[in-house]
């Protein structure tokens, strides 16, 4: 998925539930890189990885996990739906190892 997709979905469920006016995915200014990844913000937000499990495939192996979007619909949106008041920024980087 690229993050445009993400961001897309993100927004169009947060405003289903009342929490964004316009779900349209904007560009985070580069002042904010530093709260989402910290040092390691550039490599992630404009970098690519694709990754494909073909050898274990043809070994058998199949999947069990549900799809990005449900599982952020079923995990992630309920935490964040309990979020109460303005937000102000992330305390620390997101990611971890970022120092």
């Amino acid at each position: 998925m690229q993050w445009g997709e993400i961001a897309a979905f993100i927004g169009k469920d947060l405003h289903a539930a009342g929490k964004l006016a316009d779900p349209t995915p904007r560009e985070i200014p580069k002042d904010q890189y530093g709260d989402l990844f910290g040092n390691y913000s550039l490599v992630v937000i404009g970098q690519n990885s694709r990754n494909r499990a073909e050898r274990l495939r043809d070994l058998g192996w199949k999947p069990k996990e549900v799809g990005v979007h449900e599982a952020f619909t079923k995990e992630e949106l309920p935490i964040l739906l309990r979020e109460t008041g303005e937000f102000k920024g992330y305390g620390r980087a997101a990611a971890s190892g970022s120092g």
